[in-house]
């Protein structure tokens, strides 16, 4: 919110994307702190899991880390693209350092990457 405020001036349509894209970015990512929150909670030993063998909770908690892993984390990455927006602002702002924001902007593709790498170097 303070880089909305801080960055406005400059353009507030673009300043009002970046600030949508990071609340996506961050709703995504604590949605999929539940998927974590689940696997500590299989293996945390409670009475009612008893009538699942120590092996198969073993499985289901991994489960849930390999589907955070391997699903979860590179969907965001799009939305994690805010560096793009954030860097135009940056750069064309005057007040904070232009290489700022051309490594910002540089950021970007770096995280565009991480999704389209999971697609085309898939491991099996």
């Amino acid at each position: 919110m303070a880089l909305y405020v801080l960055l406005k001036p400059v353009n507030k349509n673009i300043a009002l994307l970046f600030l949508l894209l990071n609340l996506g970015g961050v709703a995504v990512q604590c949605i999929n702190m539940l998927n974590l929150f689940s696997a500590v909670l299989l293996l945390s030993g409670a009475d009612y899991l008893k009538v699942f063998q120590a092996d198969q909770l073993q499985a289901l908690a991994m489960l849930f880390l390999d589907f955070t892993q391997k699903w979860v984390y590179g969907r965001p990455a799009i939305l994690w693209c805010l560096a793009f927006p954030l860097g135009y602002l940056v750069f064309k702002s005057g007040y904070l350092p232009r290489i700022l924001g051309i490594v910002l902007m540089v950021e970007c593709f770096g995280w565009l990457m991480y999704p389209f790498q999971f697609f085309l170097f898939r491991a099996t």
